[in-house]
């Protein structure tokens, strides 16, 4: 009996183990980019999840940008915006994806989950529960996610513009291949 006890006990130690190693695998495929203060400082972004750091904003704007590996058309996900500014753990923000056009950047006009723009507002999500009350309010700061669709060619580069009223944030930038 007490062979059969350490063998089941056993068995149970090998499940938890086993069952805890994707979540630890999923969380070591997250890259850790640190946004820049202009387009040519920009932190570099690529598929899959990004968690970025934007802690030395001019004027809140920070910048991070991705060259296509392929041609093909990907979604660009922001969410989980948490404000790092002890004094105001609250923030506004709006998002923009840019290209460059000669010698100057151009915002990009993209697919969201409200139809086409070249822009959204974002809010923390302790925005939204302070201050947001209708939902009128919710529906124009995008609550704390959103997302674009944008059709790319290999080796082209996009930036992405963020702007944020608490200054210091982090946010997940996921970006997917759209198959």
């Amino acid at each position: 009996m007490k062979k059969i006890t350490k063998i089941v006990a056993a068995l149970l130690v090998a499940v938890m183990v086993v069952s805890i190693m994707p979540a630890k695998a999923e969380a070591a495929s997250t890259r850790k980019v640190t946004a820049g203060v202009s387009e040519a400082k920009a932190g570099v972004v690529k598929v899959g999840s990004n968690a970025v750091t934007a802690t030395k904003a001019k004027n809140g704007t920070t910048f991070v940008k991705f060259t296509a590996p392929s041609t093909a058309k990907y979604t660009f996900v922001m969410s989980d915006i948490v404000s790092k500014n002890k004094k105001n753990s609250t923030g506004l923000g709006n998002w923009y994806l840019l290209k460059k056009n000669g010698s100057y950047y151009e915002r990009m006009k993209v697919s969201t989950e409200g139809g086409k723009t070249d822009w959204l507002k974002m809010a923390s999500k302790n925005y939204n529960d302070k201050y947001l009350k209708s939902p009128s309010d919710k529906m124009y700061y995008r609550k704390t996610r959103s997302a674009k669709k944008v059709s790319l060619k290999k080796g082209q580069t996009i930036w992405m513009r963020f702007y944020f009223t608490a200054n210091q944030c982090t946010y997940k930038m996921t970006i997917k291949k759209v198959k």
